[in-house]
């Protein structure tokens, strides 16, 4: 059986995501990607932000740059907002 594949942006590194995803029967290759934050597959990216850098790259305009790589890049491109912003 072959073990899925995921490639994480060695920006996220410090997240504690590779212990999350170490629970998993996967294999894990770190390295710079051009589009989002992790690659799941071919088809399959998803670019995950914190509410406060959500909201800055709202400002920036830099989501909207990012959004639409991944859309040209991969069939089906994914958002996660992770947390809550407290006010």
């Amino acid at each position: 059986m072959n073990r899925v594949l995921i490639f994480v942006d060695n920006r996220e590194v410090s997240s504690g995501i590779l212990d999350y995803f170490r629970q998993y029967d996967c294999e894990i290759q770190t390295k710079m990607l051009l589009y989002g934050d992790f690659i799941v597959s071919d088809r399959v990216c998803i670019e995950k932000k914190v509410v406060s850098d959500f909201i800055k790259s709202i400002t920036d305009k830099r989501l909207f740059y990012q959004l639409k790589a991944m859309k040209d890049n991969f069939e089906k491109p994914n958002l996660i907002i992770e947390g809550e912003e407290s006010l």
